[in-house]
């Protein structure tokens, strides 16, 4: 019964779960609907268990973030010591990537991009974007994330910016920098990963309209049916993600 009743309330973007289920999560300002993302999670619910569902499980990160066992193929500049590098990674530039190599890598359900977009100006983002149409199948999805600069901006203004940063980039600004520098951090971050642009969900949706390459391009929420954490938001106090599928 409690299947048939979660296949029910899944499209309205509800689980449903016995009490004792859903442990308590701290609320985070700014932040609505974090529960509801929080227990789709615990569930199995959500974009991820989708694809799985429908046998679609060949899945692309550009970035190495995240767990090593995740299901993910993953794709980055670094180099590794011989023999050092994990077995789902492969070099790959994805920004001056040929169509070549792309062809070698294959094509995927899914490429996810979190909290990387950010570390490419506008224009180069454009490129990846386009590089990332290559190496989906079609109807294949991408999701990608990055902070959120009108929650940033809100924070800012609402004097709660250190609650939200909790403490990222102080070797660059110290402990005693005004709120100021706190919110320079989310918009030009540290030196070794500098932000080369900031995003809203309008700034994203017009980035994929303008390569002509995506569709059904979608704010995901954290109340969406197919929103979790940390599949789709890996950041949910300051995440903009964009869903979207190749033509």
């Amino acid at each position: 019964m409690k299947s048939l009743l979660n296949k029910l309330i899944q499209s309205l973007g509800y689980v449903l779960l016995h009490k004792q289920e859903l442990k308590s999560t701290t609320p985070i300002k700014g932040i609505t609907n974090f529960d509801h993302a929080n227990a789709r999670s615990k569930a199995g619910i959500g974009l991820d268990a989708e694809l799985r569902a429908q046998g679609k499980t060949n899945w692309l990160e550009v970035g190495t973030g995240g767990r090593d066992d995740d299901g993910f193929i993953k794709i980055d500049i670094l180099d590794f010591p011989e023999g050092q590098a994990p077995e789902n990674y492969r070099k790959l530039d994805i920004i001056n990537a040929s169509d070549e190599d792309i062809a070698k890598l294959g094509t995927f359900d899914l490429i996810r991009l979190q909290h990387v977009f950010e570390h490419f100006t506008p224009e180069v983002g454009l490129k990846v974007l386009v590089n990332c149409s290559k190496l989906l199948k079609t109807d294949g999805y991408i999701i990608l994330s990055t902070p959120d600069i009108d929650i940033v901006i809100d924070h800012y203004k609402n004097g709660s910016i250190r609650e939200l940063n909790n403490g990222w980039g102080k070797e660059r600004i110290g402990e005693d920098a005004p709120d100021s520098f706190v919110f320079s951090i989310f918009t030009h971050s540290v030196l070794s990963e500098p932000h080369m642009w900031c995003y809203n969900a309008e700034g994203l949706v017009h980035q994929f309209n303008k390569t002509g390459l995506y569709k059904d391009i979608t704010v995901l929420s954290m109340m969406h049916p197919l929103a979790s954490i940390p599949f789709t938001h890996n950041r949910p106090a300051e995440d903009v993600v964009i869903l979207a599928r190749k033509k």
